[in-house]
């Protein structure tokens, strides 16, 4: 895939430019280890947009909002719930249609694919990220934050008029790669206006948190999600059906990948173009695969 073009992190890469194809074979004895660097420095900035898009797919297409208005005033994007009684009629017995009619743009369709969910994306895309990620990664860890510099706020009202506008803790993944640079990934900052899903870490850390909460072994929440499936209350049943959604959703990914012949890896080192095709193709399928799962289910 080559180095050319590869995001910056603080002063490096410097352009590089040579003479001609003589030239540049001539140096890359020197050049070989900058090149491994800024190729595995692409590939996680592909991979994070890749992370970010599925998320995207995956919770369009098991929505379980009952989202009846929308209300936005520059500060706030405000979503007004519908109720959720049991005889409320429910795609599937538990979700709901994204309500596309109502959304005035994309940016506003991202926000409302992401609120509340930055532990559940990082809990239910465990096994797709690390697929992703792990050749060039070296460490990789859950990270709960305080957030600062939110330039807009979406937020829940339920039917009973109660605001869950509340200062959430915000989850997201440090990810150290193989030559020590660390990135933080955060899949779903479109609830704040944060719609970048990746930056040199110490870049997030000034731009963004305001406090360190803790960090996680990664798989941490994961592990939450599973232990919380054995409750005999609404968490549990949640928990439980996100379980199964999980399961559809690593399966077919994996179908897909061994159809096309390509590991997630090696979809991520493909020419741009190549790669922005199997990356739609992929999450094409992904889409589709989840939209009939949720109109077969019954819970």
């Amino acid at each position: 895939m080559g180095c050319k073009n590869a995001p910056r992190y603080g002063d490096f890469p410097r352009n590089i430019v040579y003479c001609n194809s003589s030239c540049q074979k001539l140096d890359w004895k020197n050049h070989k280890t900058a090149c491994k660097k800024l190729q595995a420095r692409k590939i996680l900035y592909r991979a994070a947009d890749t992370i970010q898009r599925a998320w995207y797919v995956f919770r369009e297409h098991t929505f379980d909002n009952n989202i009846k208005k929308i209300e936005e005033d520059g500060k706030f994007l405000r979503l007004i719930d519908g109720p959720y009684d049991a005889d409320i009629p429910k795609i599937g017995g538990h979700f709901f249609p994204f309500p596309n009619a109502l959304v005035k743009n994309e940016r506003d369709k991202k926000a409302i694919l992401t609120v509340t969910m930055c532990d559940d994306a990082v809990g239910y895309l465990h096994k797709f990220i690390k697929e992703l990620i792990e050749d060039v990664s070296v460490r990789i860890e859950e990270v709960q934050v305080s957030l600062r510099n939110k330039e807009r706020i979406t937020y829940c009202i339920r039917d009973d008029g109660e605001e869950d506008n509340v200062d959430w803790d915000h989850h997201i993944l440090r990810v150290t790669i193989k030559d020590g640079e660390a990135y933080a990934i955060d899949i779903t900052g479109a609830q704040y206006n944060m719609f970048e899903c990746i930056f040199p870490w110490d870049e997030y850390v000034g731009l963004h948190i305001s406090r360190i909460i803790r960090s996680r072994p990664f798989g941490s929440q994961k592990n939450q999600f599973t232990s919380w499936a054995i409750w005999n209350d609404l968490g549990g049943q949640i928990c439980r059906i996100y379980a199964d959604v999980v399961h559809i959703f690593d399966t077919e990914i994996a179908m897909w990948a061994k159809k096309a012949n390509l590991t997630l890896t090696r979809m991520h080192q493909l020419p741009e173009g190549e790669f922005r095709i199997k990356q739609g193709e992929m999450l094409d399928h992904v889409a589709k695969t989840l939209q009939r799962f949720t109109f077969q289910a019954r819970y």
